[in-house]
């Protein structure tokens, strides 16, 4: 093995124990199953604030590392979900939090759905009047039928008296 080789390979050793060492301490394996639950959730509830893309949960930076571990300690410490999310909401902003609070939530979740009816209601419009549109020139078709009817009618009778 070349001396490149042996310190690549211890490298990548020490990387692995370092991940290794920061997963393991920030969630420990002797947390009973309810908090490790409640964990969870609320790491899947904020955002990293380093990039604000990822949930705590799934982002590898150093600041979610950081907020797992902070986490954890505060759950054990008996602080409620609510108290831990306005800590972080405080010192990050709102934008930290995966669902907004209050009534930007609401608007969240309303506003798509009020579009999609006025989508739908829009269309309904539109298929309403071309059908008002095809039944009319229907009745205006069926109107000359009747008129070159009565036309080759008065054709017939004049040529045969």
């Amino acid at each position: 093995m070349t001396y490149a080789t042996h310190g690549l390979l211890c490298r990548l050793s020490l990387v692995f124990i370092v991940v290794l060492a920061s997963v393991t301490s920030v969630l420990p394996q002797e947390l009973p199953p309810k908090e490790m639950t409640r964990i969870k959730k609320l790491e899947d509830s904020l955002l990293s604030p380093c990039c604000y893309g990822e949930p705590v949960s799934r982002h590898m930076s150093d600041i979610s590392f950081q907020m797992r571990k902070e986490i954890t300690e505060k759950v054990l410490a008996g602080q409620s979900d609510r108290e831990i999310l306005d800590y972080y909401k405080g010192l990050y902003g709102e934008r930290v939090l995966v669902e907004p609070d209050g009534c930007k939530k609401v608007i969240l979740y309303s506003l798509p759905v009020l579009i999609s009816l006025m989508g739908l209601a829009v269309v309904l419009l539109f298929l309403r009047q071309a059908l008002n549109r095809h039944s009319h020139r229907m009745e205006k078709g069926s109107q000359e039928k009747r008129i070159d009817t009565r036309i080759a009618e008065a054709i017939r009778s004049a040529t045969d008296a």
